[in-house]
């Protein structure tokens, strides 16, 4: 799929280089072939594109960009048993079909105003926590450990409900965790991790 995908961005590239040369502005180009004008700005100049990335990635601080990371592998999990699909034997109008439809599916959900508010951001985790400038701390629900917004390769992004039983990527479903805890807790419930941290301290004391 992302060959596919490779294979249309670089055809869309040639579209777009080549009505440069006809004398086509960008906001012409973009109307043409139906795609976004950020996306025609950076073929006319990729070099400077990168930079005005890079030098926007630089003004945010370091722990944000590693919680944005994390934020989006939890808000694009998927269930462990989910099954693969087998592409390798598709044709390339099979597989640009295939793709196409992934979009217009992906595009059903997330235009819909009743499914957009169900993605998690991290405006939505900062919320959550109560973060400022001032409070960064948040505290593990299971271990009582103090962790810092700040420092966050010391938690970990967990589903209080796993995905592999029935669990969402929702902002109710979300908890930060300490790394000890998250591992313990696995694939567990929240009310079963209870019940099992009840039976070590049983059997142990």
């Amino acid at each position: 799929m992302f060959g596919v995908l490779c294979i249309m961005c670089l055809m869309l590239k040639e579209k777009i280089l080549k009505l440069k040369e006809e004398g086509l502005g960008q906001s012409e180009i973009a109307l043409k072939l139906g795609c976004a004008k950020s996306t025609v700005c950076w073929h006319f100049d990729p070099n400077k594109q990168l930079k005005k990335a890079q030098d926007r990635k630089k003004k945010i601080p370091e722990h944000m960009v590693k919680w944005q990371r994390n934020i989006s592998r939890f808000s694009t999990s998927k269930p462990k048993n989910k099954q693969k699909v087998e592409i390798k034997d598709l044709t390339f109008a099979e597989a640009r079909d295939k793709f196409r439809n992934r979009l217009k599916d992906y595009a059903k959900i997330y235009k819909s105003d009743k499914e957009r508010t169900k993605v998690v951001n991290i405006k939505k985790v900062v919320n959550k926590y109560n973060i400022t400038e001032e409070n960064t701390k948040i505290v593990c629900r299971y271990t009582g450990d103090v962790l810092d917004w700040k420092r966050p390769t010391e938690c970990e992004i967990d589903h209080e409900h796993p995905r592999s039983k029935g669990g969402d990527n929702t902002i109710e479903n979300l908890q930060i965790l300490s790394k000890p805890a998250n591992q313990a807790k696995g694939d567990m419930t929240h009310d079963e991790f209870i019940a099992f941290i009840k039976k070590c301290y049983h059997h142990c004391c």
